[in-house]
């Protein structure tokens, strides 16, 4: 009767599923689809699905189509196997004889067993006990009431007493001992690799798990579950419940039945993925995907920062108090490239035109042809016209410019915002644009970059450089300007560079390069053509007002100038190229020549360039050097050449261009300047200078 009274305790489909099919029963799949739930299944190779309110619903409901089933087909089975046995079993034509006592049992029972065997035989088995249908078709009567408003009160079973009794042998209808605890021997093999919850249910499948509540840390809730058997208190803590509840279950199992988890995360991993290899192929291509997306916009951050920086390079130039900063114009399709142009030009080239120190004007074409009449009405032009969209845009805008009235002009630059831009492409190489977001942001901050030189970026033309003495390049340059590195030496500093020196070859020995150079000329309409602004402003200075006594004091008589466009030379413009590779080349001035001899006014219009020998012996260049110091001779250097030119261009073959290249200067009046193409044109008479 207890048996019979545990069984008719009214259970639900998830608990009655879960008794029959035991510890190896399937784990739910739930999913959310909108607000319902749904819960899948997978019992003896069918899987049932069922849709819920909540997730214990679509359980319920998916566990009672799996009950029905199993039922109605154990039923069929059962009738199937009936009806078989009824079919095969012949009825005999005459009646058998009596069985004699020495046949039949003592107490005359052997019909009645053999009856019961056949019942046995074709009626239940042990794959559907029946008892688990009565605890649920019980739930199911008792939930019908509940829904009609009568309040049924949940009845829990007693604990029956373990009580053994003797059982006679050969008895029938005598109950049978209660169940065997499970020890340490009834442990499944893989116990190690099984869930703890789950082997814990398979070893001690009456006890309940205890929640004993949670921390009152919202931010770091932990929730506690304990258990009680085998006369011992187990205590769980976790995130979750389940997470509490597998902790407990991982103590108790292991001080009750010795059982070392795997713990082992790379092998857990591995089980996961293994089995929900669907879930893991989509979150592997989506976390791909995610870091593959994280990684470019962490470059195209870095691009904008780069192109940022060096864009506010041009807008911290100062600029005068009445000076306006430059104003482009920006004509803007927002309709390019499906409507995404202006956010484009917003994120990844205004900045750029802002920190450049642009006055910015952003006009948004509104329709076709807008670009092309606003550009040809526009008052005044900006300092730059810049188009953002495809090639409508820019032919609309170029078509505008040139129809102008005026016929002013004004730069125009492209940025590619549009779905085709031929012109960028060709411009700024945006081939790979369309390959990547990078190499579209690279393109288009590369086009809005750009615009920069044409304005911020103009910078005045180098002053010339003038000198009275000469230009000095090559080793004794080089070793002469190492001197006070000898102070030591006292008066010999000068002797001591050199002999320290002239075994190094870290110095200027080969003064390879090119000359192109012009004759001397003394004057014709070519080297004198801008003789006439100087005339104009000498006869400026003479027209300023004078004092009333000027009328009475004489005038100092002018000598009669020349007019030097009138006068012919062929020879001035003729360009003469020769190729050198000495040891040193000087190209001096009439300034700096002996003055023992006597040099006439023609010579003196002059400049002489000394080509000089190729040094090679150090002691003989030692020789040489300690002559011309002790002379004072700077200037006179060994020659394999002197030629008189008027203008001479120096190009040097090596000159300094990454930071790992060895520094090499010119001279000029002994001052240091960096090796680098040169243009030196002689100034006859530029500066009036006391002497006697």
């Amino acid at each position: 009767m207890r048996r019979l009274r545990k069984w008719l305790i009214p259970k639900n489909a998830i608990v009655a599923l879960h008794e029959l099919q035991g510890p190896g029963m399937t784990e739910f799949v739930i999913n959310t689809v909108g607000h319902l739930t749904k819960a899948e299944i997978v019992i003896n190779n069918v899987k049932y699905e069922a849709m819920g309110s909540s997730k214990n619903q679509a359980k319920a409901k998916a566990c009672e189509k799996a009950l029905r089933d199993l039922a109605i087909s154990q039923m069929n089975r059962v009738k199937l196997q009936q009806e078989a046995k009824a079919a095969n079993k012949t009825v005999p034509p005459t009646a058998p004889p009596a069985p004699t006592m020495s046949e039949t049992e003592p107490d005359g029972d052997s019909s009645l067993h053999e009856s019961e065997m056949d019942v046995d035989d074709g009626g239940e088995t042990d794959d559907l006990p029946m008892e688990h249908l009565a605890a649920f078709a019980l739930h199911k009567l008792f939930s019908e009431w509940e829904n009609e408003g009568f309040e049924v009160p949940t009845l829990k079973p007693q604990k029956p007493k373990l009580v053994a009794q003797p059982v006679e042998t050969g008895t029938v209808g005598q109950p049978s001992m209660p169940k065997v605890t499970k020890t340490v021997a009834d442990l499944p093999a893989d116990a190690a690799t099984r869930h703890p919850t789950v082997l814990f249910a398979y070893m001690r499948p009456q006890v309940a798990y205890q929640d004993l509540g949670s921390n009152d840390d919202p931010l770091n809730r932990e929730f506690t579950a304990g258990i009680s058997v085998d006369g011992k208190e187990f205590i769980g803590r976790g995130r979750s419940k389940k997470l509490a509840r597998k902790a407990a279950a991982i103590d108790a199992c292991k001080t009750l039945f010795g059982v070392e988890f795997d713990s082992s995360v790379l092998q857990a991993f591995a089980k996961t993925v293994r089995n929900n290899w669907k879930k893991s192929t989509v979150f592997a291509s989506a976390l791909a995907y995610g870091v593959s997306y994280s990684n470019e916009k962490y470059e195209i951050k870095q691009l904008m920062r780069h192109y940022c920086a060096e864009a506010s390079r041009y807008g911290d130039v100062k600029i005068g108090h009445n000076q306006q900063p430059p104003k482009v114009l920006v004509l803007l399709n927002p309709a390019a490239n499906r409507k995404s142009s202006e956010e484009d030009f917003h994120n990844y080239c205004e900045p750029i035109l802002h920190l450049a120190g642009f006055e910015v004007d952003v006009v948004k074409t509104d329709s076709e042809g807008h670009a092309r009449r606003y550009v040809e009405e526009l008052a005044v032009l900006p300092d730059a016209l810049i188009v953002g969209g495809g090639d409508g845009t820019l032919s609309e805008a170029v078509s505008g410019m040139k129809r102008r009235a005026d016929g002013t002009q004004c730069p125009v630059g492209v940025l590619p915002l549009g779905r085709t831009n031929t012109l960028a492409t060709k411009l700024f190489a945006a081939d790979r644009a369309a390959s990547s977001d990078l190499e579209n942001v690279r393109t288009m901050a590369n086009a809005a970059y750009a615009v920069l030189p044409n304005t911020a970026d103009e910078k005045p033309p180098e002053k010339p450089v003038y000198a009275v003495g000469a230009l000095q390049w090559g080793a004794f340059r080089d070793i002469l300007a190492l001197r006070d590195k000898y102070w030591y030496t006292a008066s010999l500093r000068d002797y001591t560079a050199f002999l320290f020196n002239a075994f190094d070859g870290a110095h200027t020995w080969n003064c390879k390069a090119k000359l192109t150079y012009t004759e001397p000329c003394p004057g014709c309409s070519n080297c004198y053509k801008d003789m006439d602004d100087q005339w104009a402003v000498t006869k400026k200075q003479e027209q300023q007002p004078r004092r009333w006594w000027s009328v009475f004091v004489p005038r100092a008589k002018t000598a009669p100038k020349t007019d030097y466009s009138k006068i012919v030379n062929e020879k001035c413009s003729i360009r003469h190229e020769i190729e050198v590779d000495p040891s040193e080349l000087v190209i001096k001035t009439a300034n700096v020549e002996d003055g023992s001899e006597e040099v006439d006014a023609k010579e003196k219009s002059t400049l002489n360039l000394v080509v000089g020998e190729q040094v090679d012996s150090s002691f003989g260049f030692i020789g040489d050097s300690w002559g011309r110091v002790k002379g004072r001779k700077f200037f006179e250097c060994p020659a394999t050449d002197n030629i008189s030119v008027r203008t001479v261009e120096l190009l040097p073959e090596r000159i300094k261009v990454e930071e790992t290249d060895p520094e090499m200067y010119y001279s000029i009046d002994n001052e240091a300047y960096e090796v680098r193409p040169v243009r030196i044109t002689l100034v006859p008479k530029a500066v009036e200078v006391f002497t006697f």
